[in-house]
């Protein structure tokens, strides 16, 4: 079956809503709340998400220019030095919030790297 989404919108809205719920109210009560409702741990189906979409964001991230692309890039070249699931996905989160002119800080206080 063929994907249902409008053509510009290419990240699932799981991405923001975590990003967004996580930082307002506190990671432990969403991802219960979420396991709850779901019966799936929320980070686990968020990360295996995300690892799916990492090579097709990159590709977005290479083909933006600009101040953008250069903050872009100076984020990507992390993931060149080391090969860490966890600092891959810390940069592709950092760039897409810069791909999207949002505001990285909260991302500071929930790091996948941790």
């Amino acid at each position: 079956m063929a994907d249902q989404r409008p053509r510009g919108e290419m990240f699932p809205l799981s991405l923001f809503f975590f990003l967004g719920f996580t930082n307002v109210f506190g990671c432990g009560s969403v991802n219960a709340e979420f396991m709850r409702i779901n019966v799936m741990p929320l980070e686990s189906r968020f990360f295996s998400q995300l690892d799916k979409l990492t090579e097709n964001l990159m590709k977005v991230f290479r083909n933006k220019g600009g101040v953008a692309g250069k903050k872009i890039h100076q984020i990507m070249t992390l993931t060149t030095k080391r090969d860490d699931i966890r600092i891959k996905r810390d940069c592709v989160l950092k760039s897409l919030c810069v791909y999207l002119n949002e505001d990285s800080k909260p991302l500071k206080e929930f790091s996948v790297s941790r």
